[in-house]
């Protein structure tokens, strides 16, 4: 399964850009328990450079957060599902 790396790569990548230049994960969260750059990226106050760094820091710290292996996990069963049922 070579395409599962490729898979939990791509949603990793797809959740770190969706955090660091999306409003989209922050808007639920009360303002104390998020860092200055998120707070500033709600805000829309983040420049570029703060928004890069929560990109790799979002990007790295994906190696072990639960819902990017979820999603991954997700998304192979539903390919394997399809790929010996369907075609």
């Amino acid at each position: 399964m070579n395409f599962a790396w490729e898979i939990f790569l791509s949603v990793a990548f797809v959740y770190a850009f969706l955090s660091a230049f999306t409003t989209l994960f922050y808007k639920g969260k009360p303002v104390h328990s998020l860092g200055g750059g998120e707070r500033d990226i709600l805000y829309g106050r983040a420049t570029i450079p703060t928004r890069i760094s929560i990109f790799f820091i979002n990007l790295l710290s994906s190696i072990v957060a639960p819902p990017v292996y979820i999603i991954s996990l997700f998304i192979i069963l539903v390919y394997v599902l399809i790929k010996r049922y369907i075609l």
